[in-house]
């Protein structure tokens, strides 16, 4: 094992974690980076232990062997990362502790965020499989375990899509319990569905419910094609069934602030609903467009519990400072409860959008391929 005991600079999370795709895709974090597919997983090699080296691949000692030289392991891309340095000292090439493991357990969401895929197009920019199987978690996990790596601390079920579209989602979770058992798993959901009982009995540490308004006015602004009315019943039965069971589970309302659902009525009203959904209310601030001018940063966010006594905050990683990010031996590391605000997987979307204005040119290529098709048919005629 090459290990370093120096001081050194910062890595980002890649250099302790790994983020798998519903249809195998291994890509750099979840941020800029999903452009960069380090490796594609087969699902059969993996149900068959074929796929080697899952924690120690070239693509993945390359990323942690630059940042411990103090460079960037993909320029031009590294720069534009939000979770660039924000990993721990980076003091091994092969770690036995994996910090996080990002698992999109599903690619679908029938909801049409301003800033994430709309519902319609993503059929049409990725191709099945669109939710992961439980032979794939399954072979994965023990894999791992086969390679050394002890323990997991976290596990996190959040991607593209919205992970309860899984129908085998609460049999994920029990997978990760059971060769992981002291992995902390979460779940990141807008919540728009009717009761799951896994949701209580899989073993669950955490469900995260994405719920950006206490109105039904002001959440539609946001979660295009949600139920604000569904999201709370959803949510008064996980209540029901926690209490009706004794169970652990956690429940967090994620409450990011924009222009719109910022004032003080709401929020103290989200407050009290979340106080009967025995909820842990936890507002964010987000870099995205239309985002609270009323709570432009972290110090401002101190107002809110004037209205909001019990409610947490988080900031997206695109608004941290290296300093937030916590260094490996911290106290804070061994705090794996402590809820985390993971990059949103909607920013690679944002910035082909601003960037390259992409779903226009998505419809221009699919509308140029439909006459090119069309006009060749009429030629072989």
């Amino acid at each position: 094992m090459s290990t370093i005991q120096q001081t050194g600079p910062r890595g980002c999370l890649m250099c302790d974690s790994l983020y798998v795709k519903a249809n195998g895709e291994m890509t750099c974090w979840d941020d800029v980076g999903e452009s960069k597919i380090l490796r594609q997983l087969d699902e059969s090699n993996v149900r068959e232990r074929k796929e080697r080296d899952l924690f120690s691949f070239r693509e993945l000692v390359h990323i942690r062997r630059s940042f411990r030289e103090g460079g960037l392991p993909y320029p031009g891309t590294c720069e534009r990362c939000a979770v660039r340095s924000h990993g721990g000292i980076v003091r091994t090439l092969y770690p036995t502790r994996l910090r996080i493991l990002h698992i999109e357990s599903s690619y679908l969401c029938h909801l049409s965020c301003p800033e994430c895929i709309p519902a319609k197009l993503r059929g049409d920019l990725k191709g099945p499989p669109y939710n992961m199987t439980t032979e794939m978690l399954k072979g994965l996990l023990r894999q791992l375990q086969d390679e050394g790596v002890q323990a997991i601390e976290t596990i996190h079920f959040e991607g593209r899509g919205d992970p309860l579209l899984n129908p085998a989602m609460g049999e994920l979770i029990k997978i990760t319990k059971h060769l992981y058992p002291r992995a902390f798993t979460m779940a990141t959901t807008h919540g728009s569905y009717r009761y799951f009982p896994w949701i209580v009995d899989s073993g669950l540490d955490l469900l995260r419910v994405s719920i950006d308004g206490a109105y039904a006015e002001s959440y539609l602004k946001y979660r295009v094609g949600g139920d604000f009315d569904r999201t709370i019943a959803f949510l008064k039965q996980v209540r029901d069934e926690r209490e009706r069971s004794g169970s652990h589970l956690r429940v967090m309302w994620k409450y990011i602030l924009f222009e719109w659902n910022d004032s003080d009525d709401e929020i103290r009203h989200a407050a009290q609903l979340a106080n009967e959904l025995k909820a842990e209310l936890n507002f964010v601030l987000t870099y995205s467009p239309g985002r609270s001018k009323r709570f432009p940063d972290k110090e401002s966010l101190k107002r809110i519990k004037s209205v909001a006594p019990d409610a947490g905050f988080e900031v997206t990683f695109q608004m941290k400072s290296p300093d937030d990010a916590p260094v490996e031996g911290d106290e804070n590391r061994k705090k794996v409860r402590r809820p985390i605000e993971w990059p949103r997987l909607d920013n690679l979307w944002l910035w082909c959008r601003r960037k390259a204005r992409f779903r226009t040119r998505v419809r221009k290529a699919f509308a140029t391929i439909t006459r090119a098709t069309t006009a060749s048919r009429h030629d072989r005629a």
